[in-house]
């Protein structure tokens, strides 16, 4: 299982589902409400998962991100990218570690590369647009809201802004 973007079945991490055609699902899917569920799911995957595997780290990134231990998150995410490089949920994941981090600059690059990896991820273009939006560049952010409205029309969240 990948949180945020695979689905655990009876083998342990496997099951790749996705929402956009590049096969990044947005972040969040499977995200706990709680430190509790983030602890269980860490058991989870520390049980199942295999440190060696790109998605072990990727899981194990996303537990933290749950906790708001961003830069636990983001060393997971540095780690699972020297396994597998061009994987944009990777890179998106970490934008999100970034980004929570307090670090808008290094987000937006981390962004930025996923989508010349996956131009139509919607997840990436609304959290680009988001760090844009709140850095004041209004002009930047509107046509990345309005690409993400595009890409997946159902998000009304993007209407909004």
């Amino acid at each position: 299982m990948t949180l945020g973007h695979r689905a655990l079945d009876s083998k342990g991490p496997t099951g790749l589902f996705s929402h956009c055609g590049c096969g990044v699902a947005s972040q969040g899917d499977i995200m706990p409400d709680s430190d509790k569920g983030a602890d269980g799911l860490e058991k989870i995957f520390r049980e199942f998962g295999k440190p060696g595997d790109p998605d072990f780290h990727n899981n194990m990134g996303n537990v933290h991100l749950g906790k708001g231990d961003y830069a636990a998150a983001e060393a997971e995410f540095r780690t699972a990218l020297k396994l597998r490089p061009d994987d944009v949920m990777f890179h998106c994941n970490l934008g999100s570690a970034l980004s929570g981090k307090g670090d808008p600059e290094a987000a937006m690059r981390e962004y930025d590369l996923c989508l010349r990896l996956c131009p139509t991820d919607w997840h990436t273009l609304f959290n680009l647009a988001n760090l844009h939006f709140r850095a004041g560049r209004v002009a930047e952010a509107a046509p990345r809201y309005q690409e993400a409205l595009r890409q997946d029309p159902e998000r009304t969240v993007a209407r909004y802004r």
